[in-house]
This record gives C-alpha cells, structure tokens and sequence, in this order.
C-alpha cells in the first residue's frame, strides 16, 4: 500500500474507532498516538543503492491527540523520535520517566526554547542478507542522523 495510502487507512480506522465508541456510549477522553517507521522502506525501492534514503524517507509522522492536554494545531519544526514516545507519554499522563530515556517532546511545545539544544534523531537500520543485492541493507546496517538542515548516512558493510 502506498504510504499516503497507510495514512488515509489509519486516519478512517480512527474516525470509524471514535464514531463506534460514541454510539457504544465509552468514555470520549482519550490519547491518540499516530505514528509510522521507515523499518518497511529499508527494504524498499525508495532506500535502493543507488538513491539513498534521504529526509523524506526517513522523516515519517508523528501525531498526538489529547483533547485539553496536547496543543491544538501545534506542528514542531524540527525532526524528533520515536524513541521519545514512552517519556512523553508518561509526561501527558503526569508520571516521571527514567532519566536515562529520551526526553519528553511535550518539553518542546511547553518551552518552545528547547529545541536549539534539543538531541537530534538517530535511526538504524540492520543488516538484511536475504533481500535484493540493490538495497543498502543488504551489504550491511545503515545508520542515519537528522537535524533541521541535514542528514547524515553512514552504512557499515558486512
């Protein structure tokens, strides 16, 4: 399925989950974590050797939806994590998360200043031996780092 495709699919599940749960009569107050991974596209043609995955392949959605606790219409203009999800998670619902994880992304609509120090976002991708000989994945894992202006990708050939 095309990507915009997986977004149109969940966005109508999560409509048709909100609309059924309102005629069932639960409870409206909930959190909605939408988000995706590019785990799918490194074995894709787009993250073929000879066109390297690039921001638009690894930068995916990241949507939060908590009527009264998320910002409405707040978009963050810098690349983040998923690897954030359980500390801000554990930040909507006013639990602390271990110091050791990354940090919250509530941080960065709650102080908007933060995002000049904020970590910028690595993400890996293993070795796959068994897909086609034109996939980077398939001549060892890749390791990409993003900043608002750049990315940086590096592969260690197996």
């Amino acid at each position: 399925m095309p990507y915009d495709g997986s977004i149109a699919y969940v966005v109508t599940k999560s409509v048709i989950f909100y609309l059924n749960s309102r005629v069932a009569g639960l409870p409206t107050t909930r959190s909605v974590v939408i988000t995706s991974t590019t785990a799918s596209c490194l074995a894709s043609t787009a993250c073929s050797s000879t066109e390297i995955p690039l921001r638009e392949v690894i930068q995916v959605p990241l949507i939060f939806w908590w009527r009264g606790t998320c910002p409405h219409g707040q978009r963050l203009d810098r690349p983040v994590t998923n690897a954030a999800l359980p500390a801000t998670l554990l930040d909507l619902i006013g639990e602390k998360s271990n110091p050791r994880s990354r940090p919250s992304l509530a941080q960065l609509w709650e102080q908007p200043d933060l995002k000049q120090d904020w970590p910028d976002p690595v993400s890996r991708g293993g070795h796959i031996p068994w897909v086609p000989a034109q996939f980077l994945t398939a001549h060892g894992a890749i390791k990409s780092v993003l900043d608002p202006q750049w990315s940086i990708l590096c592969m260690r050939n197996s």
